[in-house]
Parts: structure tokens; C-alpha cells; sequence
């Protein structure tokens, strides 16, 4: 703010700062899971840099809502995006 301030106070125009636009964990889940539907909790917990307990926790949401679907057994099978 104090920069902005100065650069106001000497006729020059702020550097305006874009928003970093932020994707949402569900999504990025998903967009995971289309590059990979066989990811397990661990490796999408790493990836997106939550705990594992977190994404069991998005992915009950998201089938929840009809928009996951376990295919198979915990090892071995795989996720399945409804669209």
C-alpha cells in the first residue's frame, strides 16, 4: 500500500496485481482423475497438498453427488467421472 501511495503521490499509475484465480479442490480432484482414474487417495493428496483424509473426504462429497463412481476394488480398480 505504501507503494501505491508513492507512486500515486509522483503521478505514477500502481502495477495493478492480477488475483491468482484459485481452483477448487473438487475440481482439481476431478481434473486429476480424468488425467489418471486410477489415483488413490495418497497420490491426489500429494498432488494437490492436502492429507489424505481430506480428499476421502471430497471424494465421499463427490459421489454423494452423483458425480463419482468407484469402479472395482480399493487395489486395482478405478474412478469413473459421471458426467
Amino acid at each position: 500500500r505504501d507503494i501505491s501511495s508513492y507512486l500515486e503521490s509522483i503521478g505514477e499509475d500502481a502495477p495493478v496485481e492480477q488475483p491468482k484465480k484459485k481452483v477448487k479442490t473438487r475440481d482439481r480432484i476431478i481434473e486429476l482423475l480424468r488425467e489418471n482414474p486410477k489415483h488413490t487417495t495418497r497420490t491426489l493428496a500429494e498432488e494437490i497438498g492436502i492429507t489424505p483424509k481430506g480428499v476421502e473426504r471430497h471424494l465421499a462429497i463427490l459421489k454423494s453427488k452423483g458425480v463419482l463412481n468407484r469402479i472395482g476394488p480399493d487395489k486395482g480398480g478405478e474412478w469413473q467421472i459421471i458426467e
